[in-house]
């Protein structure tokens, strides 16, 4: 009788409800590209806007990266993303948000 009615009641798997944490390599737009183009993309994926100049300025001397250096997959590592989205999420575009 269980046989019968799993072939009518297909089971159903269950979903995964567990928060997904985007990966690295998620953030980023194709490599290799400017640095200020990477920073206005991952602005553009967090806050729906490209950074402006004064961001863009800090998100470079934070990182030490200049907004015209042409970066590969190498230069863009955990702690480098990860210092653009702190950037982001610390400027007045996501504070008024």
């Amino acid at each position: 009788m269980k046989q019968v009615l799993r072939s009518y009641f297909p089971m159903q798997e269950e979903k995964d409800n567990r928060v997904q944490v985007p990966t690295i390599e998620s953030w980023l737009p194709h490599l290799p590209n400017k640095f200020g183009t990477v920073v206005n993309h991952i602005s553009g994926e967090l806050l729906g806007l490209p950074a402006n100049s004064k961001t863009k300025r800090a998100v470079s001397e934070r990182t030490g990266i200049k907004l015209d250096k042409k970066v590969t997959a190498d230069d863009m590592n955990e702690s480098v993303v990860t210092q653009i989205l702190m950037s982001l999420l610390g400027s007045p575009t996501h504070m008024t948000r």
